[in-house]
């Protein structure tokens, strides 16, 4: 236990918050949790195919319906869940596949390669969709772009996603974007979503296990990505939960708690 509170204590300091989620009058109905001290955290989700993708897929498999297309997302959502149920991060996160749904040519968000762009543009669409229904949920953008970033005024095409940390409770920042690579899907969608429940990436500035080889470290063979979540991993995301940050997943005391509009 001392040990475990010396650790918790020097990542604290390394954690990096993103911006405060938006202020609501009420607040919209998203996840509901126990207050064990291992929760069990459902996030709704919702996912959209970008033009680009639809085409790619629609080509490769020989799809003429969206229902196939759709059962590989869901394919997917099954990879990802049980890389969140790993007993490493000692809790129980259910990510909850809402809808699937299509961009066509003229949609609210342009196709950017910048992934900074395309991401920014994107969750400013959703949070307006959210805001609209008074419905809090996370968005993910699957897109067969080839994604890049800028670094030090140039273009790094290494780029595979994107996502706001600390950001699975705003309206603005519940959302990732993550360039479409069917051998890693499930692990890129949970390592995206980690970032969002303010899990930072293993090794340095932010903690000492970049060594450890775990779900968010930095860099991953594609061949053999990672099985579990690292004890930064664990550190992390329980101070998350302590912040104001993960309102929407915080406890009362009552033994359930739903945020809802009304």
């Amino acid at each position: 236990m001392k040990f475990y509170c010396v650790v918790w204590l020097l990542l604290a300091v390394n954690v990096v918050f993103g911006n405060k989620s938006a202020k609501f009058r009420h607040r919209p109905t998203f996840l509901t949790i126990s207050t064990e001290t291992r929760r069990d955290i459902t996030i709704p989700i919702v996912v959209h195919l970008d033009f680009k993708l639809s085409k790619k897929l629609a080509k490769e498999h020989s799809f003429k319906t969206r229902k196939k297309i759709k059962t590989i997302v869901s394919n997917v959502f099954k990879e990802a869940n049980v890389l969140f149920r790993r007993p490493s991060l000692n809790q129980t996160i259910t990510l909850k596949l809402l809808d699937t749904k299509f961009f066509r040519k003229t949609t609210a968000v342009a196709m950017d390669e910048n992934a900074t762009n395309y991401l920014r543009s994107y969750c400013q669409w959703q949070s307006l969709k959210k805001v609209k229904q008074k419905k809090l949920y996370y968005s993910v953008l699957l897109t067969g772009l080839d994604l890049f970033y800028i670094k030090n005024g140039r273009a790094v095409k290494s780029s595979t996603a994107r996502s706001y940390a600390n950001g699975v409770c705003s309206m603005q920042k519940s959302c990732t974007l993550i360039e479409w690579n069917p051998k890693n899907m499930g692990y890129l969608l949970a390592h995206e979503i980690g970032h969002s429940l303010g899990i930072t990436h293993d090794g340095l500035p932010f903690n000492n296990c970049g060594g450890f080889k775990g779900i968010m470290q930095p860099k991953y063979d594609s061949s053999n990505h990672p099985q579990v979540w690292s004890p930064c991993s664990r550190v992390s995301f329980e101070y998350f939960l302590r912040s104001e940050k993960s309102w929407c997943i915080q406890n009362d005391e009552k033994r359930r708690l739903k945020y809802k509009f009304s």
